[in-house]
């Protein structure tokens, strides 16, 4: 997702990552719906190595940010992974609305988006072989 543009004011990524975050925890967190994994990261439009990057690993937890941007930005890009044991049309739309919400103020555009249900896992279980 691209957010700012060359007309949009400067705005904290910081702050905006982890409002983002937490709006999609909030909702999931509303509908009963577990996180197992919620990750997104801002970096500044033509510089993938300045960024900030949250992440949490439980709806009962709050966004942290392990890297933070060091100045206000204009425009930046937007990753956000969620896995999370809900429909994935109903996590589209905790994304898209907590975006829209978190950042009415700014231009944005979804450039990508995908979501799907994995299958249920298989695991092989080996049983040792007695000696």
């Amino acid at each position: 997702m691209k957010l700012g543009g060359a007309d949009a004011a400067e705005f904290n990524g910081n702050e905006l990552l982890v409002a983002i975050l937490s709006q999609i925890r909030e909702t999931l967190a509303a509908s009963g719906h577990e996180i197992a994994h919620l990750k997104g990261t801002l970096a500044i439009e033509g510089d993938p190595y300045e960024l900030a990057a949250a992440n949490l690993v439980r709806t009962a937890d709050a966004a942290h940010l392990s890297h933070r941007l060091s100045e206000p930005i204009d425009i930046g890009r937007l990753l956000v992974n969620l896995r999370a044991e809900a429909d994935p049309v109903h996590l589209e739309q905790a994304v898209r609305a907590a975006v829209s919400a978190c950042a009415a103020h700014l231009p944005h555009e979804f450039l990508h988006l995908e979501h799907f249900r994995p299958g249920r896992p298989e695991p092989t279980h080996r049983i040792p072989a007695r000696v």
